[in-house]
This record gives structure tokens, C-alpha cells and sequence, in this order.
């Protein structure tokens, strides 16, 4: 029954919001236009396109971490000092001695046993990505919703200033009749002064309500950061059928990017936490080297480099293991910090899961109890205008004073502005709805 009335009011709103937007102001950019804009322009999430680049720099590191290394050396060396020489003809003579060498090597060393927990640095350094990538979809489906709040501000300002408007106008007209009737003899000089009065009251809701619509104006524009000084909007943006309560709050408990985030950010404890936990073993690498050298002393000299091979060429293969003695504690001490971390994170993901259900709820009630507003206060402002226009006529024919008239007149203002108020909130709260319905997109 409720979904029944809230497609035959939205078909209604829809009606009306066309044509009333045709005539009051020219139609430039619906809400979907500004949201969009908002997130392709806003530099807080052009900061996260850069973050990403960073981001995927540190992967390239951590792999290159994880791959084999490759070194080589090339040394060359004179040393002259004064030591003891051994040659054919005597022993343990000291001179000074002038040498030359030079060596060359290759050195190779792979990871074995520790390649686990590399391998897990990599993946933290994705998870790393992914969570940036999940914070600027939160960011930008908060700056949708911040938007929104805003669009439909100015759109509550914009129908007020056109009520405060057509006041002016219309007490601009009683004031000119109320001179005729002056003039001769129909009108008193009291009700001519109530109604010049009246005029300049309205003249001043009018420049309150311009005020209130120049702040609602900039407020977009800066949520926005528009590139204009002035902005205008469409009225009417598509309305959706309302789903179930808990059909919605189940879609939003799979794809919110704020859930999404934290979730990331329990797998990111939960794998540093295995590389905390094989930094108690053994590390074991293994390790390959292979080389030459050769020196000049004393005028005596041995084999050029590249004629060494059958000679001084050497190589080697072994394995080495890193045992931790003494860093076992401050890994522990590491250890049990992420788990408290992935203990507040639990709870922190409970509190938003609470969070979007009593948020969700609130706008369910909302709607239900604005919707009936709307009706009541759409069936007294009809009745408030018929008053008004019997009241006008029974005034110009001299049956009521001005005053009475002017009450009959400040009861439809304040009916209509009762009207316009719960017929935008309810617009707001489906506009928040919809934006829940939407919350995939801001995973692409």
C-alpha cells in the first residue's frame, strides 16, 4: 500500500517539478550532473590517483625484493708499504713494496625458506593498493551525499524566494488598489498605510529569501569546486521504487566502500601478521659465487684477468641460514599488536555495520511520516489559496478590513512553506536512497 501511494506522489512530484522548473528557471544540471561533476573535479580525489601511482611503485619494490640477487664486482687496487718480502734468495727481508691487483666476481643468492614471507610483503603492499582505491570510493560516495544535501538546499531556497516573490508582487497590487479605494472614499488611510506596510515587510522576506538562496547557491558550488560564479539546477531527478528495508541494508553491508575498507585493512593485519610469525624461524638463503683475481708485486707478475681461468678463477655454493635469538621478543611484541589491531577492527567494523542500519532506518521512517505531511500540507495550502482569493474579493469590496486579509495571507505563506519543506525532504531522503542503490558504482 505505502509503495503503491509513494509511485502515484512521485509521479505527481514529477508532473509538477517539470513544469514548475520551465517556468521559474532555466534547467542546466540535474542532480546526477552534479554529482558527477563534483567527483571528477574535487582535488581530494585527484589526491588519491596520485596515492595510486605511489602505491603501485611499492609493489614493483617488494617484487624485486623477492627475486633472485644478482651482483658483480670489479676491484682494482695499488698499495705501497713497507713489509717483509719472501723470494728465492732471502728470507724475511723487509722493503717497500710496490703492488697492483685486480679481481673480478659474480655473486648470486636466492631465497629459500624465507620466500613465504616475501611473497606475503607483496601481497600486503596490493592490499595496500586496494584499500587506497577503497578510501577514494568512500570519499567520492560521501562527496555524492554531501552533494545532495546541498542540490536540494537550493532547490528548498529557490521555491521559498519564488513564494516570497509572488507575495511582494501580489501586496504590490493591493497596495495600488487599496489607492483607488482611497481615492475614492471606499478605503480608509489606516488600510492604506497597513498595506504599504505589508509591502515593505514582504519586500524584506523577499531580500531575506535572495540571501538564503545566494548562501544555498555558493554552498553547492563549493561542495562542487564549479568553475562558475552562479549555478543552476534542475528540478526533477528520476525517483526509484523504494525496496525492502532490509534488502537495501543487505546490499549496503556488501558493497559500503567504508565497510569494504575496513575489511581490506583486517586482511592487510591478518598477512602482516604471517610474515611477523615466520620472522621467528630460520631464514634460509642460498648463495653462489664465482671469480678471479690476480697481482703484480714487486715487479713480478702474474696472469692478466682474462687468462686466470685455469688458474686463480675460483667459485663456491653454499647455503646459509639466519637464526633470530635475540629479536624474538620485539617480533612477539609485533605479533600482539596486530592482533589487538585486528580486535578494534572488528569492532570498528561492527559499529558501522550499526551505524548504516540505524541511518537506513531513520530515513525509512522519514519518508513514511514526510509523505503524509506532504498530503496534508498539499490539501491546506489548496484550501489556504481559496481563502486567500475569497478574502481578496470580500476586501475589495469593502466586507473585511486589510488586516484580516492579510492574516488569511500569512496562513497560505506559512502552509506553503510547509508544503515546499516536506515535499523536498521527502525528494532528499529517496535522492539518499537511490544513492544506496548506486553504492556499486563507486567500486568500478
Amino acid at each position: 500500500m505505502f509503495l503503491r501511494l509513494v509511485l502515484r506522489i512521485s509521479s505527481l512530484f514529477c508532473l509538477f517539478f517539470i513544469v514548475s522548473c520551465d517556468i521559474v528557471f532555466s534547467q542546466t544540471l540535474s542532480l546526477s550532473d552534479c554529482v558527477n561533476y563534483a567527483i571528477e573535479k574535487r582535488y581530494d580525489v585527484i589526491a588519491y590517483d596520485i596515492e595510486d601511482n605511489i602505491k603501485q611503485n611499492e609493489i614493483r619494490s617488494q617484487k624485486y625484493k623477492f627475486t633472485p640477487t644478482i651482483s658483480g664486482n670489479i676491484y682494482n687496487g695499488l698499495s705501497q708499504g713497507y713489509q717483509q718480502v719472501f723470494s728465492e734468495n732471502s728470507a724475511g727481508i723487509y722493503q717497500t713494496v710496490q703492488s697492483y691487483s685486480n679481481s673480478a666476481g659474480i655473486n648470486i643468492s636466492i631465497p629459500l625458506w624465507s620466500a613465504e614471507a616475501q611473497r606475503a610483503l607483496i601481497l600486503v603492499s596490493e592490499l595496500n593498493r586496494d584499500l587506497n582505491s577503497t578510501n577514494k570510493n568512500n570519499l567520492k560516495f560521501n562527496i555524492a551525499i554531501e552533494v545532495i544535501g546541498y542540490y536540494y538546499t537550493l532547490l528548498i531556497a529557490k521555491e521559498r524566494y519564488n513564494v516570497a516573490l509572488n507575495n511582494y508582487n501580489s501586496q504590490d497590487s493591493v497596495v495600488a488598489d487599496t489607492k483607488k479605494l482611497f481615492e475614492i472614499g471606499k478605503s480608509s488611510k489606516l488600510d492604506l498605510l497597513d498595506a504599504e506596510t505589508n509591502l515593505l515587510q514582504y519586500k524584506q522576506d523577499l531580500m531575506a529569501e535572495e540571501y538564503e538562496c545566494d548562501k544555498a547557491e555558493l554552498a553547492l558550488i563549493n561542495v562542487m569546486q564549479y568553475d562558475k560564479d552562479s549555478i543552476q539546477v534542475l528540478c526533477y531527478d528520476s525517483v526509484p521504487i523504494l525496496p525492502k528495508f532490509m534488502d537495501l541494508y543487505g546490499y549496503m553491508l556488501e558493497n559500503h566502500p567504508e565497510l569494504k575498507a575496513k575489511q581490506i585493512e583486517r586482511t592487510i593485519l591478518e598477512t602482516e601478521n604471517k610474515t611477523y610469525k615466520r620472522q621467528l624461524y630460520p631464514s634460509i638463503y642460498f648463495n653462489y659465487d664465482i671469480g678471479t683475481s690476480s697481482q703484480f708485486v714487486d715487479g713480478q707478475t702474474n696472469a692478466p684477468v682474462l687468462q686466470q681461468w685455469g688458474g686463480n678463477f675460483h667459485q663456491s655454493a653454499g647455503i646459509s641460514v639466519s637464526v633470530p635469538i635475540f629479536s624474538q621478543m620485539n617480533i612477539r611484541t609485533s605479533i600482539k599488536q596486530n592482533e589487538f589491531s585486528l580486535d578494534a577492527t572488528d569492532n570498528e567494523i561492527a559499529r558501522i555495520s550499526r551505524q548504516l542500519y540505524d541511518n537506513l532506518k531513520i530515513i525509512y521512517t522519514e519518508l513514511h511520516h514526510t509523505l503524509k505531511l506532504y498530503k496534508v500540507s498539499a490539501e491546506s495550502e489548496v484550501i489556504s489559496r481559496e481563502q486567500v482569493a475569497l478574502a481578496f474579493n470580500s476586501y475589495m469590496l469593502g466586507l473585511i478590513p486589510s488586516y484580516e486579509y492579510e492574516i488569511y495571507r500569512r496562513k497560505h505563506t506559512s502552509t506553503s512553506r510547509q508544503t515546499i519543506q516536506a515535499k523536498y525532504e521527502w525528494l532528499y531522503k529517496m535522492a539518499l536512497v537511490k544513492e544506496y542503490m548506486n553504492l556499486s558504482v563507486y567500486g568500478n
